[in-house]
């Protein structure tokens, strides 16, 4: 059986769940604390505040459904130090300061895989909404028709009525005062619960997001506010603002 190791963060894990399949699937270990010493053994930026301290038991407890939900991940630890096949950290060398790819790409030229886009993440489809919608506070694009363009998808395709948001309270209620709307805050225990309202919509809407690896990985219609390369995935049913 075959091992591998993640320091995270979680979306990193999420775009990092093709190579694991790739080769055959085996055991999974998330580092605690890990994500610190990742960026700087591997020259992948400064290591921001948020990043202290993660992964945290809670991003543990948070993924391990999503995660134990996948045929080819048979099993999982939360340890240091402990011996692996396969260090996925290793794409963060590949980005270095950063990405002129998409994760998916950069996860191929790293371990030397084929670029596959097919969906990689499996869950019991929930519906709960034509649409499900998110928008972190960080990792928004600086264009002058971002915003325009947000309202705009909310209002043509009726958002508020038929969608949900999903993400934190404070997230939900910048999105409602930035754009003025109502639309109802879907609260979710862990990612599993996420990626399963997720499957059951028809489009996810968002910047990027942990959230928006989940729905890549579900392959679904995607509607995504860029900021970088390495969001920008060309294929059907990707679509870009």
């Amino acid at each position: 059986m075959k091992t591998f190791s993640h320091s995270g963060n979680l979306g990193d894990i999420v775009w990092s769940l093709p190579t694991i399949k790739h080769f055959g699937g085996g055991e999974l270990n998330l580092i605690p604390s890990g994500i610190p010493d990742a960026i700087r053994k591997y020259n992948n930026g400064p290591v921001f505040t948020e990043y202290e301290n993660r992964l945290s038991p809670k991003d543990f407890a948070m993924i391990v459904p999503l995660l134990e939900a996948q045929p080819y991940i048979t099993s999982l630890t939360f340890e240091k130090n402990k011996k692996f096949d396969y260090d996925l950290d290793l794409f963060r060398g590949t980005v270095g300061q950063a990405f002129t790819k998409n994760f998916i790409e950069t996860f191929a030229q790293t371990f030397n895989t084929p670029v596959d886009y097919s969906p990689w993440l499996t869950v019991e489809p929930k519906k709960v909404a034509k649409f499900v919608v998110t928008r972190t506070l960080r990792y928004h694009s600086n264009k002058t028709t971002t915003i325009p363009t947000w309202l705009n998808l909310l209002r043509e395709n009726k958002v508020a009525q038929e969608g949900v948001f999903v993400g934190l309270p404070e997230e939900h209620s910048a999105f409602q005062q930035l754009f003025n709307i109502d639309i109802p805050h879907y609260k979710v225990n862990n990612f599993l619960e996420l990626a399963e309202v997720i499957a059951g919509a028809d489009t996810f809407i968002s910047n990027a997001t942990f959230a928006y690896g989940v729905a890549q990985g579900l392959g679904k219609k995607t509607i995504l506010e860029l900021r970088s390369a390495e969001s920008y995935i060309i294929k059907e049913g990707c679509y870009y603002f």
